[in-house]
């Protein structure tokens, strides 16, 4: 199955995923090429209308590689208040490299984590 498949997989077998037509593959964060990340997209998960969760994009020999990343704590589900996971957050601005395209409302130190976070301003992890 293609969405389980490991990066260091996916690369070794990257010419036959391109033939199949199958260039596109959804990873683990724990097992993520980090360090080539190019993007962030819009996640699937929403709760109090915002977004919750995005997926960070990154590409190699012809294949595009995606994993989520949660905003929220786990234990937010079936709370009627959000549980930023800032501490989560943080570690993952600290991976993200300097010229990733991300999208205002994650990149702004200027503003919330997110549209509807009530909390104050993520700080860029950068030094």
């Amino acid at each position: 199955m293609y969405g389980r498949m490991k990066y260091a997989e996916a690369l070794e077998k990257a010419e036959h995923l391109k033939a199949l037509g199958q260039t596109e593959l959804y990873i683990e964060a724990d097992d993520a090429p980090w360090a080539i990340a190019t993007e962030i997209e819009g996640g699937g998960s929403y709760r109090f209308g915002g977004p919750v969760s995005f997926y960070v994009v990154a590409e190699a020999q012809g294949l595009t590689f995606k994993w989520n990343v949660d905003m929220e704590t786990r234990d937010a589900n079936g709370k009627g208040v959000s549980h930023y996971d800032r501490d989560g957050l943080r570690e993952v601005m600290r991976k993200l490299t300097p010229y990733m395209r991300a999208p205002s409302w994650l990149s702004s130190s200027s503003t919330r984590c997110c549209p509807t976070c009530r909390s104050a301003p993520l700080k860029s992890a950068r030094r």
